[in-house]
């Protein structure tokens, strides 16, 4: 447990802690996939070195995080995944929009491994930990 948002100059007190196990349902396998509870279930890698903010989505509807003032390219989002919803032999589709913009905020278009990608990690698998990155197949300047 801890504080990322807690003015570094500010004491945290903390008192009767309680943790529970929650049922898992496993009706969605990614919490909070459009941002409607804020950046609820999701991390950052290294969150003091990039700056996150919940902006209106695409068209000003739903919800979308900016990630900015990024100092390294794989600076980004992650969410662990409840190894209890998954099924052997089960395949997944994973989507995901994105916008790319410059300082100005214009849109720019990517090329190659300068495109978001997703990577999957996997971590205590029978065959052992394994990695997979998904490039985005699609590449065009969006605004």
């Amino acid at each position: 447990m801890y504080f990322p948002d807690a003015n570094a100059e500010w004491d945290v007190y903390t008192a009767d802690v309680k943790a529970y196990v929650l049922e898992q349902n496993c009706q969605a396998l990614v919490l909070n996939p459009d941002f409607e509870e804020k950046d609820m279930y999701w991390t950052y890698t290294d969150r003091d070195r990039s700056k996150v903010k919940v902006i209106p989505g695409a068209g000003g509807s739903g919800h979308a995080l900016r990630l900015y003032d990024r100092d390294h390219s794989w600076r980004g989002l992650r969410q662990v995944l409840d190894p209890r919803c998954f099924v052997a032999a089960e395949e997944f589709t994973i989507t995901a929009k994105f916008r790319l913009t410059d300082a100005s905020l214009a849109g720019v278009a990517c090329e190659g491994t300068q495109c978001p990608s997703v990577k999957i990690f996997g971590r205590k698998c029978a065959s052992g930990d394994i990695q997979q990155t998904i490039w985005n197949a699609l590449v065009r300047t969006t605004d």
